[in-house]
């Protein structure tokens, strides 16, 4: 779950292709968040690998660096089962709550212990250098959050912990302008910007950051408590993009897992206006795997502090507040046909027995039945006990499945397929804003007419040729002398190596077809027969000249990723409502 370590670009632009690493310490990857639930696979391993979260954490030689693709989307739901987990003495139901389910208000003593507090993070420092040899393209777009690697000129992942001790990553992106750059702190796999600002340097190199929005990350109650974030080590010498080093504070809450907390969380309350990350609960944990029927019978009893098992394996779930739970599955034979399953809290407090119950399996191997004697139930935050968590082990025969979709009891070895939870530690909605930003020009209510059109777009070397297949699009609106608004669309078709045409619709009908003519590294080499756009008048004459921005430096190039552009005419309709005469 790795974000892809790779950036583009070319020379004329002033962008480079790196590959991109994210070292933790030394070590592996930093990111640890909640898995997109593939169909199953022998790697899902959840949430990460980490156990034991540090005050302060560094990272040394470069962060995770990208340098445009896409940040990474939504995660799908986890369909569940036709049927689930069968409790003790029935088939095909959900398990009934035990007598010890119902006498449990709240969670064992031992949970406590088990839980790391956290400590949200106050401090982030980023070094590096940003090279001051960048290409400034007059024609490029701003900065958007929903397109930022199209939009920005280098970034860097960092993690941090929010509130809710919370692991959370995010992006610092950086932005070329004309008097130094602008960075943008995003969420990572969403469009929600945390945190904004600008670095100029003077003539000697020194540094200036001002601050437009404080660095907050996000909680289920909004924006949580700011985070200095310290850019001062960020030079700017002719010398390629480069993270250097990163330092964070803080640590994760986290079950069954001991921490040095620096600073105890804040009460859950929002300090700030914004998008809201709340978390929800893992109800539902599946694994498919084999137990080795020929394996022998446990002849010791089980012992949750010395526990012993034909199958071992390492699972996580998430409570409502977004705290991870480590926990291990201990399978053992119990009779020629029957093995049983104990659930103990991974970390600190030795013997932590929180789940258990029995499978019984077919002659062929097959799933017989599910027994659960205690339900997996992790603590709120205030003492009482969440949910239950269903181990799902599969549709067995006795509950109308086939008993082969999850654990089965074959010869030969004891080994994991794969294994999917639900819940969400992060489950992001965008706050409704409080007031409408103001406006930063106000219209003549008369309107004005389109008279010119900028543009910028990449065309992907890699998209099929085909003279009558569109490859890619835009559309826009301009307005005509008579102020009616009229579509505008360019139709890319690849037509060979090198060269495109662009067909120019406008009012319905093809006003032209522009030859675009690239080099061999995609940078633009000629483009040719750029028409003159004029939208035709109520009495059927021509209306006045449009520009169409074709004929700019550097408004089309053909590097190694994917189709992207943008239209902006100027122009505005006819209106009476927020203008002035």
């Amino acid at each position: 779950m790795n974000h892809r370590g790779r950036g583009w670009v070319v020379g004329a632009m002033g962008l480079q292709l790196a590959a991109c690493g994210n070292a933790l310490g030394g070590g592996g990857t930093q990111e640890q968040r909640e898995p997109a639930r593939p169909e199953r696979t022998n790697d899902d391993a959840g949430e990460g690998a980490s156990t034991t979260a540090a005050p302060t954490r560094s990272l040394s030689g470069a962060g995770m660096l990208r340098q445009r693709s896409g940040l990474k989307g939504a995660e799908p739901d986890l369909a569940p089962r036709q049927a689930g987990s069968e409790a003790i003495g029935s088939a095909g139901s959900e398990p009934a709550a035990t007598p010890e389910d119902e006498s449990m208000a709240t969670p064992d003593a031992g949970w406590e212990a088990a839980r790391c507090a956290g400590a949200p993070t106050r401090h982030l420092r980023m070094a590096g250098n940003l090279d001051a040899e960048a290409f400034l393209s007059p024609f490029a777009a701003p900065f958007s959050a929903e397109n930022p690697w199209a939009t920005s000129s280098f970034g860097s992942s960092f993690t941090g912990y929010d509130d809710q001790g919370r692991l959370q990553g995010g992006w610092i992106l950086f932005v070329r302008v004309a008097d130094g750059w602008d960075y943008h702190a995003l969420m990572d796999g969403t469009a929600l910007v945390i945190g904004e600002g600008h670095l100029s340097y003077d003539e000697q190199g020194l540094l200036t950051v001002e601050q437009s929005q404080e660095l907050r990350l996000l909680t289920a109650n909004g924006p949580g408590g700011a985070v200095e974030l310290d850019l001062t080590g960020m030079t700017q010498l002719a010398a390629p993009n480069t993270i250097t080093a990163q330092e964070v504070d803080g640590a994760e809450a986290r079950w069954g897992t001991a921490c040095a907390s620096a600073e105890p969380l804040p009460p859950p309350s929002a300090v700030a206006a914004g998008p809201l990350c709340g978390a929800v609960a893992t109800t539902r944990v599946s694994l498919s795997a084999n137990l080795a029927a020929d394996s022998a019978v446990a002849n010791e009893p089980w012992d949750a502090l010395a526990p012993s098992a034909g199958l071992s394996l390492p699972m996580q779930a998430n409570d409502a507040q977004g705290t991870l739970l480590d926990f291990q599955l201990f399978l053992r034979k119990s009779s020629d046909d029957s093995w049983d399953y104990h659930v103990l809290v991974s970390g600190e407090v030795p013997g932590l027995e929180v789940a258990s119950g029995s499978l019984g399996f077919n002659p062929n191997g097959s799933l017989r039945a599910v027994s659960t004697t205690r339900r997996l139930r992790l603590p709120n935050h205030d003492g009482t006990l969440g949910g239950p968590i269903e181990l799902d082990f599969g549709v067995s025969t006795d509950a109308g499945g086939n008993g082969v979709d999850g654990v089965t009891s074959l010869p030969g070895d004891s080994f994991e397929v794969g294994q999917q939870r639900d819940g969400a530690v992060f489950d992001c909605l965008p706050h409704p804003p409080t007031a409408p930003p103001p406006a930063s020009h106000v219209p003549s209510c008369a309107g004005e007419r389109t008279t010119a059109v900028s543009m910028y777009f990449n065309l992907d070397p890699a998209a099929p040729l085909s003279d009558s297949v569109v490859a890619y699009s835009a559309s826009t609106t301009v307005y005509d002398a008579a102020l009616a608004p009229q579509p505008l669309e360019l139709r890319f078709h690849h037509v060979e190596a090198g060269r495109w045409q662009c067909r120019v619709m406008a009012a319905s009908a093809e006003i032209g077809v522009v030859d675009l003519h690239f080099s061999a590294n995609g940078a633009p080499e000629a483009i040719e027969n750029i028409p003159v756009l004029r939208l035709p008048l109520p009495d059927g004459s021509d209306g006045p000249a449009i520009h169409l921005g074709f004929d700019a430096d550097w408004v089309f190039t053909s590097f190694s990723i994917e189709s992207y552009g943008w239209l902006a005419p100027n122009g505005a309709p006819a209106h009476a409502d927020g203008c002035v005469d």
